[in-house]
């Protein structure tokens, strides 16, 4: 299937318009260490798409509009694989049933009994809405053995906090996946990237290991980046949680670009290893165990439902996590109250105000940080932002305003990870910890 490759990588996205975006995408691409990727809206035109390359890659299969513009699929890939290439569906009933027939004698003709299919793209179907046409597209599917890999959203609008899961990567080799992951990529368009790993089938006693790649170049890419950015987007908006969720998003898609999650070969060394038990009950300790293993013999003989195993596991952790945070809430309340008495506070003719920050002032709270390089939930570190700081102000400047004129506090950063440390005494209890 892919020679030379432990594992194939497989991004499916939706670019509109890749003319002016050719490095990022070549850049994300490389970093990524994608093997195949389904481009859709390219928005070149015919004689643009026949002379279209990009270094690297091979251009397989494409498709260009020849009456309207936008639209348009590239399909680009580094090692030699059977392609093909149909047209998106759209609305109507009778277009929707000649995409289905197309799609049918496709899947057909790739003989998916005895070859592997990966069908990828912007396919224009809700898939996570149920309706005729989703349970028509994913009949389709099944009927060859076609499985589709991510039921999330994988389009959200900034403006309306509505979603959609159009985009896809379906196969026939679910089994052989070792990982999904969905990218921001909203500085190319408001449709996410999508990332599928398979097992190619060369073994290998090496772990794989990802690190956020963070040194000196890659900090230099992603300032000069963040400075040719204008933040106009985040500037316009006077609501507190959206302008900082555009800004965020905005920083992660160059952050992940740049700055890309990258696999680290670690081999195994069953010699040295410690183990360490997180706070739990033993039992839900065996169950989870006992699920997991039922899981990868099922998912083999594809004899039971997955995703009613997985929810199996995600309920007993959801089960364990409580129990933590029952017991961290009973501590809380425990705490000794100060005595109030109401009586004593009087009304003031002066109210409390916050006067505006500035660019000033926002740099010197920056430079204050410590140089950490430990982060939290959005993997951003002290010492990121710091070598960014200059790129960043005008954005932050505005929230920061917004946050104090209005009186919110972004929701986004009241999330935090939380990791229980053993002090002494029984590991399955959590007031040990």
């Amino acid at each position: 299937m892919v020679q030379n490759h432990e594992y194939l990588n497989i991004m499916s996205i939706n670019i509109r318009s890749i003319r002016k975006k050719r490095n990022v995408v070549l850049h994300l691409l490389n970093e990524n260490k994608i093997n195949l990727v389904i481009i859709t809206e390219h928005w070149l035109n015919e004689v643009e798409t026949k002379d279209f390359t990009l270094e690297g890659f091979l251009k397989v299969a494409s498709y260009s509009r020849k009456s309207t513009s936008g639209g348009g699929v590239l399909i680009l890939m580094r090692d030699s694989m059977h392609c093909s290439l149909y047209r998106p569906p759209v609305s109507t009933v009778n277009e929707m049933e000649l995409f289905e027939d197309i799609l049918s004698e496709l899947l057909i003709e790739s003989n998916p009994l005895q070859s592997n299919v990966i069908l990828a793209g912007d396919f224009n179907i809700k898939t996570i809405h149920k309706s005729m046409k989703v349970n028509a597209f994913c009949d389709t599917l099944n009927g060859c053995g076609l499985k589709l890999l991510f039921h999330s959203y994988t389009r959200i609008n900034l403006k309306t906090g509505r979603g959609s899961c159009i985009d896809n990567i379906c196969t026939n080799f679910y089994h052989k996946v070792v990982s999904k992951n969905v990218i921001s990529t909203s500085q190319l368009s408001d449709h996410e990237a999508l990332i599928a790993t398979f097992d190619a089938g060369k073994k290998s006693n090496i772990i794989p290991v990802y690190k956020r790649k963070v040194n000196q170049e890659t900090l230099m890419n992603l300032n000069y980046a963040l400075l040719n950015e204008n933040w106009n987007d985040v500037l316009q908006i006077n609501d507190v949680n959206m302008a900082f969720d555009m800004f965020i998003a905005t920083f992660k898609f160059y952050f992940d670009v740049y700055c890309p999650n990258v696999k680290i070969q670690q081999k195994t060394n069953s010699h040295n290893t410690v183990k360490w038990d997180p706070p739990n009950v033993i039992a839900i300790k065996e169950v989870i165990s006992t699920l997991q293993s039922i899981l990868c013999n099922e998912l083999e003989n594809d004899l039971i439902d997955r995703n009613s195993i997985i929810d199996n596991i995600k309920t007993q952790r959801e089960q364990l996590l409580k129990a933590l945070d029952s017991h961290y809430e009973q501590i809380a309340s425990k705490l000794d109250n100060v005595d109030f008495n109401p009586n004593l506070v009087y009304s003031s003719d002066n109210s409390v105000f916050m006067s505006p920050t500035n660019i000033d002032e926002v740099e010197k709270m920056i430079n204050e940080l410590s140089n950490k390089k430990s982060f939290g939930a959005d993997e951003i570190s002290n010492y990121v932002v710091k070598s960014v700081k200059k790129a960043i102000l005008v954005p932050l400047v505005h929230i920061i305003n917004q946050s104090m004129d209005k009186g919110v506090f972004p929701t986004a950063l009241k999330k935090t990870i939380v990791k229980p440390l053993y002090k002494k005494g029984q590991k399955t209890l959590p007031e040990n910890y």
